[in-house]
């Protein structure tokens, strides 16, 4: 520890020379922050004099990276889970920084050989070792967790059971597909005894859709209602009779034993995020979005016999995941009214609220991360969890015939901003543009912002536009996908705008000069987040600008609209819907696959031709990725992929014949999940988005100790 400190005092007397004022100031503070912790000990005020050093954007990259480091190694001698979010840090935001990170990733590997526990103020934090990552519920007795598995082995969704004293799950559902018609088990409940639990079953087809009750074995697993009156479940009441939920835009309760429904509210079923039985059974506490659309929660309480109905909790900020203490004299909730999403805790008295609200822990992660409470256990135990993640966009040099394997990746996106994604490389091969997406709300409009970047490959230099896209839903099929203009100055992108005060959702041209948006096709009915044509595939510009192409609503006609006269035709129409289409440059064929045959590639001339299938799967191979057509129209490139994450690209004739390998992303991309892929041939250079997820389990122990 001596050395380090002497290592990196000579480092900072260094960099003073070189920005003078602001790495003096650095400095100062730095060796302040490293006499408190080594001359005096006091490590709580050692991390508040670096995490100044941290937080300024002014100050030199390199004392930022140090004074992290430190912030980590306190954070570690305390014994505190903070120390691996700092390391993490780190590593995904200084990564410029190589010799300090390298120290950061052997403190990381150490953590990882331990669990942390942290004792402060009456409150004891242990990591669980075998997190999930999707969420789920803890049992009473906090050994298991009841989750669904969205992207098993074989995409069959459906739901586990994970003991976590070994991390062993065993599947007690019956198993979903995402292939049309899309099907799954959905908020799998445990009753009190944990001898059952109820699960919703999601069919695209209403009738089809259920309301079920297993045994935890998955045995007698019995459709409780069907169609509208099946029963989407939050919660099960303390004495086995009741179950609460939603169902028909109400929230509603179940008995178990009458077999009917009692409606206990109207309400606007997409606002409801999450509802609690108290232990008395006498009240229901909710989260509910502010407004549609919009992250941010209040709390509410209702009780049962209808007398109650109140917002008991309320901020200009995000309050969610309201859970009771088990003697019903408390509510504990999740809240980012700090700038990170902290757990508070308010006293309840029959069904109100006693006094103020009170921080119990801070800091579980940043804002905007997935964060869920997966319930208190009969101990009063709280357990939750964690999902932070980063996009960034990566840029190959190849060679794209299949001949060599890649030369060179590079990150273009900024270490400064977590969340980058959906790059499009213009024409000519210089520029990649991208979005970077914020989760600030705006006063008129609601849902993500987007702004446009774009980062040049000759000064390697990124230029971030004036540009405010709000996203049309919070799927993924309805992100701004970006395509160039063919001669680069104008990129083709869908989504909401502002324009003199109106609100405009559609498909736009963006000139990236002017910075100004011209509305291509416009939602005129725009009432919310709604499906306007080509969700999933995005439009794209003909070879000459001055049309674009899109998917119809139903995906069965591939649709043209000319940008001058906004006239729309009816380019193709396939007998089944499609999920991916590409066009050849010269628009005389199509590449396209089958909405559903995810493993199958075809290609066919536009005008009167037949088909003909050129690739073809069968196991766990799927192709989730037609990339699209190299510069000649000669070959079509695609990604193959496991469990829906491409995992190779590959080449083959648009005649068919054998695929040619190009290059196995697990070898370039080692962890994390490829997100995007876009490939131009003529300029051997290829742009990925790429996502690295990070999840933690932690059980809290003296919550509700006053």
């Amino acid at each position: 520890m001596k050395r380090l400190f002497i290592c990196l005092l000579v480092l900072g007397f260094i960099m003073s020379f070189q920005t003078p004022i602001l790495a003096q100031n650095s400095e100062k503070l730095f060796e302040q922050g490293m006499m408190k912790e080594e001359g005096e000990g006091n490590l709580i005020e050692a991390i508040a004099i670096y995490n100044k050093i941290v937080n300024n954007v002014s100050a030199d990259r390199t004392f930022r990276a140090k004074a992290l480091l430190q912030v980590g190694i306190c954070y570690e001698k305390l014994g505190n889970e903070n120390a691996r979010k700092s390391y993490q840090k780190l590593i995904s935001e200084y990564a410029d920084q190589e010799a300090i990170v390298a120290i950061g990733r052997e403190k990381l590997k150490g953590l990882k050989k331990v669990n942390l526990t942290k004792k402060n103020e009456g409150i004891i934090a242990t990591q669980i070792k075998f997190p999930e990552g999707e969420g789920g519920r803890i049992s009473s007795d906090g050994e298991s967790l009841i989750y669904v598995d969205w992207t098993t082995k074989d995409n069959e969704p459906a739901i586990y059971i994970k003991d976590l004293r070994n991390g062993k799950s065993r599947i007690v559902s019956k198993v979903g597909t995402w292939e049309a018609p899309i099907k799954f088990p959905d908020t799998p409940i445990w009753s009190p005894d944990g001898k059952l639990f109820t699960y919703y079953w999601y069919d695209k087809v209403e009738e089809k859709r259920e309301f079920h009750i297993a045994n935890v074995d998955g045995t007698n697993d019995k459709v409780i209602a069907k169609g509208k009156d099946a029963l989407y479940p939050f919660a099960w009441s303390s004495d086995g009779k009741y179950i609460v939920g939603t169902s028909k835009e109400h929230i509603v309760l179940f008995s178990l034993t009458e077999n009917k429904y009692k409606s206990l509210k109207a309400n606007d079923l997409h606002r409801i995020h999450s509802m609690e039985i108290s232990p008395d059974n006498k009240y229901i506490v909710y989260g509910m979005r502010q407004i549609k659309g919009v992250r941010d929660q209040d709390i509410y309480m209702l009780s049962l016999d209808g007398k109650i109905d109140n917002k008991v909790i309320s901020n200009a900020a995000n309050d969610f995941n309201p859970q009771w203490s088990t003697d019903g004299r408390h509510l504990i909730f999740l809240s980012d009214r700090l700038g990170k999403n902290d757990l508070w805790k308010i006293g309840i008295e029959n069904g109100l609220t006693v006094g103020t609200a009170k921080l119990v822990k801070s800091n579980l992660s940043n804002r905007g991360d997935a964060t869920s409470i997966l319930g208190i256990t009969k101990d009063q135990t709280l357990y939750y969890e964690t999902a932070s993640s980063r996009k960034d966009i990566y840029l190959l040099n190849m060679d794209l015939t299949g001949k060599t394997t890649i030369n060179a990746t590079k990150r273009i996106s900024d270490l400064k901003i977590m969340n980058n994604s959906i790059p499009a490389i213009s024409n000519d091969g210089r520029y990649i543009a991208f979005v970077q997406w914020s989760l600030t709300n705006d006063s008129e409009i609601t849902g993500h912002m987007f702004i446009i970047s774009i980062y040049d490959t000759k000064t390697e230099k990124i230029k971030t536009l004036n540009s405010k896209i709000f996203l049309l839903s919070q799927l993924y099929w309805y992100y701004p996908k970006l395509q160039w203009s063919p001669n680069g100055d104008k990129i083709l992108l869908q989504g909401r705008i502002k324009d003199e005060g109106n609100i405009i959702a559609g498909v736009f041209s963006y000139d990236v000069k002017t910075e100004e948006f011209e509305t291509i096709l416009e939602v005129l009915d725009y009432k919310g987040f709604v499906e306007i044509p080509s969700t999933g595939t995005g439009h794209t510009f003909s070879n000459d600008g001055k049309n674009i192409y899109y998917l119809s609503t139903d995906r069965k006609n591939i649709l043209k609209t000319e940008i001058e006269s906004k006239k729309e035709s009816v380019l193709y129409t396939s007998v089944k819907p499609l999920a991916y289409f590409k066009i050849s440059k010269d628009a005389s064929k199509l590449a396209y696959i089958y909405d559903g045959n995810w493993g199958e590639i075809y290609v066919e001339p536009i005008n009167d031709g037949k088909p003909n299938k050129i690739v073809s799967f069968n196991g766990d191979d799927q192709t989730v990725k037609l990339i699209g057509w190299d510069s000649d129209d000669n070959y079509i490139y695609y990604a193959n992929a496991q469990s829906w994450m491409p995992n190779s690209i590959m080449r083959i004739s648009a005649e068919g014949g054998i695929p040619k390998l190009i290059t196995n992303l697990k070898d370039t991309f080692p962890d994390g999940e490829i997100q995007e892929i876009i490939i131009d041939s003529k300029n051997g250079i290829m742009a990925v988005d790429l996502r690295i997820r990070n999840v933690e389990m932690w059980k809290l122990e003296g919550v509700f100790k006053d």
